[in-house]
């Protein structure tokens, strides 16, 4: 019977394990999306706060510290701005340009 016990014992162990190795990937997971979100709002908000952008022509996806930049300014200057705007921001790792 203490054979039985042992071998319930460690695969209890082992199905804990699994599970605190899952709760602290899924941890990570949410301090990454909320890591991406403020990092989306702080360029939008510099976005907004520039007067020569224009803020509902330019959307902002962050993912993993990757920041993309869509929609359409009225020059290739102002498509340098906004991607200088977003490197200058904590937490972006790469700018990309779809602005047209």
């Amino acid at each position: 019977m203490s054979a039985f016990l042992s071998i319930v014992a460690i695969a209890e162990c082992r199905l804990l394990s699994a599970d605190w190795n899952w709760a602290i990937e899924a941890g990570a997971a949410i301090a990454d999306a909320t890591a991406d979100a403020r990092t989306t709002a702080t360029i939008k908000g510099k976005i907004l706060s520039s007067p020569d952008l224009p803020a509902l022509g330019i959307s902002v996806n962050t993912t993993s510290g990757r920041v993309t930049l869509s929609g359409s300014v009225a020059s290739a200057e102002l498509v340098s701005k906004a991607m200088q705007l977003a490197l200058d921001t904590d937490g972006v790792q790469e700018v990309v340009s779809t602005i047209q």
